[in-house]
């Protein structure tokens, strides 16, 4: 059970071969068993399972390949750990293949605005589901913090719609989504504004992401680690309790650190 006001770090577990940052590292079982347990023992709570990748013009996969990567890799984890499994998937199908398996929670990149059979899959499961905020385009009228708060809004009411219960529902603002520069840094200043506006659990998925790398101009996503650290802190201050990274020890450390601040 995933609580509000307690602190949970995702490990990313991609399966893919192309994936931005890891791509090809984890595509057999054993290889990624031994992931799964390096990131349990750093200090995960949760591993987000991806049989595609979502980067910027990332090869798209086919419904069937997805799930032949990723339901053997989420059996395995359930078979052999103690752990809540998401699935990082915009597709219904891989969704419900993945919760028979054993997934706790569905991680959709689209919020249901792909594929409109999703949130069956949530109802009918009675998972958790992280909603991200994401768009085709980068336009933003009225800008990105009103866009991400009225799509929550939108977001919510469908899932009231399908009798979905809300207090599953996690809220993400889509970090490098839809997004440059400017609005991501803009997101990440507004965290706690965005986090007033909902009783929902909210989750932050920053690491190793472009932006980091323009900003202290490293080109290398491993090397991305203390920007990802920093965000993080920003995220701890607003409140959010998940946070979805690939190196889960330095996050973990930086979350004990501000923890152990804050109590003082």
């Amino acid at each position: 059970m995933i609580k509000k006001n307690q602190t949970y770090i995702m490990g990313i577990l991609n399966i893919t071969p192309d994936s931005f940052s890891d791509g090809n590292s984890y595509m057999n079982i054993e290889d990624a068993k031994k992931q799964v347990s390096k990131m349990i023992k750093e200090g995960a709570n949760i591993i987000d399972v991806g049989g595609e990748s979502t980067r910027p013009g990332a090869d798209f996969v086919s419904i069937s390949e997805e799930i032949k990567r990723v339901v053997p890799i989420i059996k395995m984890i359930k078979e052999n750990f103690d752990i809540l499994v998401s699935i990082d998937t915009y597709k219904s199908e891989v969704a419900n293949e993945a919760v028979i398996a054993g997934a706790d929670i569905i991680n959709d990149v689209w919020a249901n605005k792909y594929d409109k059979k999703m949130l069956d899959v949530v109802s009918k499961y009675n998972v958790y589901y992280i909603a991200m905020h994401n768009k085709k385009e980068k336009k933003y009228d009225e800008g990105v913090i009103k866009d991400i708060i009225l799509d929550y809004k939108n977001t919510l009411k469908e899932c009231e719609i399908k009798n979905i219960d809300l207090n599953k529902v996690i809220l993400d603002p889509g970090i490098g989504f839809a997004k440059g520069k400017k609005e991501n840094l803009e997101v990440l200043s507004n965290l706690n504004k965005i986090r007033k506006e909902f009783s929902n659990i909210m989750l932050l998925g920053t690491s190793r992401k472009s932006f980091i790398g323009t900003i202290n101009n490293i080109d290398i996503a491993s090397d991305r680690v203390i920007g990802t650290c920093v965000t993080t802190v920003y995220g701890l201050e607003a409140n959010f309790e998940i946070f979805r990274v690939h190196d889960v020890k330095e996050n973990r450390q930086t979350i004990e650190m501000v923890k152990a601040i804050k109590d003082e």
